[in-house]
């Protein structure tokens, strides 16, 4: 609840919303004034997720010999304040989530 008082001209204030879900939100307040009509205002705001990106979209092994191992590093980088979970599978796992994926630590810390 924020209270004051307005005398003549006009008066700013500063309001915040947050979601915790992805998606469009509206918000809707009343301002009550004593001895007048109260005064109302939506604020409405389309709530993302992180932005990650990564940085090397193909990784090229050249020519590798059968039998050997490769290695390579990826960047994710992540360009908001909100943190992103995330895994690596196979394009064809396409069952595979963020939901069912089950981790060592899961495994270990279950034991």
């Amino acid at each position: 609840m924020i209270e004051g008082e307005i005398s003549k001209d006009s008066i700013d204030f500063q309001i915040q919303i947050k979601s915790e879900d992805c998606g469009k939100a509206i918000a809707t307040f009343y301002i009550e004034i004593e001895d007048g009509p109260p005064v109302s205002f939506s604020v409405q705001a389309d709530f993302r997720g992180p932005i990650v990106e990564l940085l090397e979209p193909v990784i090229d092994l050249e020519l590798a010999k059968v039998n050997t191992r490769q290695e390579r590093t990826l960047t994710l980088c992540n360009e908001s304040p909100i943190p992103a979970q995330f895994i690596i599978k196979n394009s064809k796992n396409k069952k595979l989530n963020l939901d069912n994926f089950v981790s060592l630590e899961t495994i270990e810390a279950h034991h």
